[in-house]
């Protein structure tokens, strides 16, 4: 089993005090512990900035040259609403 999978696993989605629905885990992770896969649809850098000019809520991740609209598919990942930077 690779190992990252142990916290994959033990991720759950919740009601979040941030915003909306947050991802939480019921074990320690550690620094630069890859804890899964981030998706969603896969759009145009100038389709992202479209969908997420005057959404309070952004879901959209941008790359080099495209980016993921996370509120399309349901990977728990896809629920993390942090801006630390560890996040990412």
């Amino acid at each position: 089993m690779e190992r990252w999978r142990k916290i994959y696993d033990a991720l759950y989605v919740k009601k979040s005090a941030i915003v909306g629905k947050g991802l939480y885990t019921r074990v320690r992770i550690p620094k630069r512990a890859k804890i899964g896969e981030f998706g969603g649809e896969r759009i145009g850098l100038r389709e992202a900035r479209r969908r997420a000019k005057g959404s309070p809520i952004v879901a959209i991740v941008e790359l080099d040259k495209f980016a993921y609209d996370a509120t399309v598919g349901s990977l728990p990942v896809n629920m993390m609403n942090s801006n630390h930077p560890s996040c990412w």
